[in-house]
C-alpha cells in the first residue's frame, strides 16, 4: 500500500519496521527480511540493493536518535555479517549521531530519504510474482536510457548524486573501491589485521594483529573472502 509520512509518524514501532520494509521492496530492494522482535541485536530489517546487503534499525521517533541507534547497527551488522548498517527513521539524527556514523560508516537516512521513498513507490509489484517483478525492472533498465526512469531506489544516496548510469549507483562504486583497498591490504598486511581494522572490524583486526592472522589460517580466508567479493562487485560493475 502506499503511505503518507503522517501515517508513518503514528505507527508503532514494529508496524513502523513492516511499513519501511514495505516501502524498501516497492523501490526495488531485494531479499527484504524484517528479523524478530527479540534478540535482533539492533537490527529490524535485513536487505539488499544490488551486491551490497544491508542491516537496518529503524527508529520511529518524535525527537532526533542519537548515538546509540549508530553503535546498535554497527555492532549488529558484525553479528550478521552484513556489508553496511543503516538507521532509517521518521524524524532527524543528533550531531554526535552523526559524527560517530561519519566514523564508523553507518548511513544515517532521515525523514526526507524516508520521503523518497515513499515518492517512489512502484505499486507494479503488487501484481507481480518476485521473479516478475525483477524481470519487470531488468526490462526498464534495458529500454530506457533516462535515468529518472530507472528504479527508484537506486537514485536514493544517502550521500548524494548517483552517476549517470543508474544501475551502478555511487554507493555501489563505494562498495567495490572499499573491497577492492580491504584485498590489497588483506593480501600484503592481513598478517596484521590491517584490512579488518580499513574495514572498521577493530575487535577481530586486534584478535587477528596478536594471533599473525589467527595463525595464518585466517589470512588466507580473508584473502579468498575478500577476493571472491571484489571479483562479484567488478562483475557487477562490468554489466552495469
Amino acid at each position: 500500500m502506499r503511505y503518507t509520512i503522517e501515517q508513518l509518524d503514528a505507527m508503532e514501532g514494529h508496524e513502523f519496521e513492516y511499513a519501511v520494509a514495505d516501502l524498501l521492496v516497492h523501490n526495488g530492494w531485494r531479499d527484504v527480511e524484517v528479523t524478530q522482535g527479540s534478540g535482533d541485536y539492533g537490527i529490524d530489517i535485513l536487505a539488499r540493493r544490488k551486491s551490497t546487503r544491508y542491516a537496518i534499525q529503524c527508529k520511529r521517533y518524535n525527537s532526533t536518535v542519537g548515538v546509540k541507534a549508530v553503535q546498535e547497527a554497527a555492532s549488529g551488522m558484525e553479528y550478521y555479517h552484513y556489508d553496511a548498517a543503516a538507521v532509517i527513521t521518521n524524524s532527524a539524527f543528533t550531531q554526535q549521531a552523526k559524527k560517530l556514523a561519519d566514523t564508523t560508516g553507518v548511513r544515517l537516512w532521515d525523514r526526507k530519504y524516508l520521503e523518497d521513498l515513499i515518492d517512489n513507490y512502484d505499486e507494479e509489484y503488487d501484481m507481480l510474482e518476485p521473479e516478475a517483478a525483477l524481470a519487470m525492472v531488468r526490462e526498464k533498465r534495458v529500454n530506457t536510457a533516462d535515468v529518472s526512469a530507472a528504479r527508484p531506489t537506486e537514485r536514493i544516496a544517502d550521500s548524494g548524486t548517483a552517476p549517470a548510469n543508474a544501475k551502478w549507483t555511487w554507493e555501489d562504486e563505494e562498495s567495490y573501491k572499499t573491497v577492492r583497498t580491504a584485498f590489497w591490504l588483506c593480501l600484503f598486511l592481513g598478517y596484521f589485521g590491517v584490512h579488518r581494522f580499513y574495514l572498521k572490524k577493530s575487535g577481530t583486526g586486534l584478535l587477528w594483529l596478536f594471533t599473525c592472522g589467527c595463525l595464518t589460517i585466517g589470512w588466507i580466508v580473508d584473502s579468498v573472502w575478500l577476493g571472491v567479493e571484489w571479483w562479484s562487485r567488478w562483475d557487477d560493475r562490468k554489466k552495469a
